[in-house]
Protein backbone atom coordinates (compact mmCIF):
# COMPACT_ATOMS: atom_id res chain seq x y z
CA UNK A 1 0.00 0.00 0.00
CA UNK A 2 1.32 3.44 -0.93
CA UNK A 3 1.07 6.65 1.01
CA UNK A 4 -2.15 8.63 1.14
CA UNK A 5 -1.97 12.41 1.43
CA UNK A 6 -5.02 14.35 2.60
CA UNK A 7 -5.00 18.06 3.31
CA UNK A 8 -7.22 19.36 6.11
CA UNK A 9 -7.43 23.12 5.94
CA UNK A 10 -9.57 26.09 6.86
CA UNK A 11 -8.92 27.44 3.37
CA UNK A 12 -11.77 26.65 1.01
CA UNK A 13 -10.89 28.74 -2.03
CA UNK A 14 -10.36 26.82 -5.25
CA UNK A 15 -6.76 28.02 -5.65
CA UNK A 16 -5.84 26.58 -2.24
CA UNK A 17 -7.47 23.27 -3.13
CA UNK A 18 -5.72 23.14 -6.50
CA UNK A 19 -2.38 23.86 -4.80
CA UNK A 20 -2.99 20.87 -2.53
CA UNK A 21 -3.74 18.59 -5.45
CA UNK A 22 -0.77 19.96 -7.41
CA UNK A 23 1.43 19.16 -4.41
CA UNK A 24 0.39 15.51 -4.70
CA UNK A 25 -2.59 15.38 -2.38
CA UNK A 26 -5.20 12.67 -2.81
CA UNK A 27 -7.92 14.73 -1.13
CA UNK A 28 -8.42 18.27 0.14
CA UNK A 29 -10.83 18.61 3.04
CA UNK A 30 -12.04 22.06 4.05
CA UNK A 31 -13.01 22.84 7.63
CA UNK A 32 -15.43 22.91 9.24
CA UNK A 33 -16.27 19.26 8.70
CA UNK A 34 -18.34 16.89 10.80
CA UNK A 35 -16.20 14.26 12.54
CA UNK A 36 -18.21 11.38 11.02
CA UNK A 37 -17.75 12.83 7.54
CA UNK A 38 -14.00 13.24 8.10
CA UNK A 39 -13.66 9.64 9.28
CA UNK A 40 -15.66 8.39 6.28
CA UNK A 41 -13.52 10.31 3.79
CA UNK A 42 -10.27 9.08 5.34
CA UNK A 43 -11.50 5.47 5.42
CA UNK A 44 -12.59 5.74 1.77
CA UNK A 45 -9.17 7.10 0.79
CA UNK A 46 -7.40 4.26 2.58
CA UNK A 47 -9.69 1.62 1.07
CA UNK A 48 -9.36 3.06 -2.42
CA UNK A 49 -5.58 3.04 -2.09
CA UNK A 50 -5.60 -0.53 -0.75
CA UNK A 51 -7.72 -1.74 -3.70
CA UNK A 52 -5.41 -0.10 -6.26
CA UNK A 53 -2.20 -1.63 -4.90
Amino acid sequence: MGNVIAFLSARSKIHAQMAGYDAGGDDYISKPIAPKQLIKRIKDLLNRNKNVG
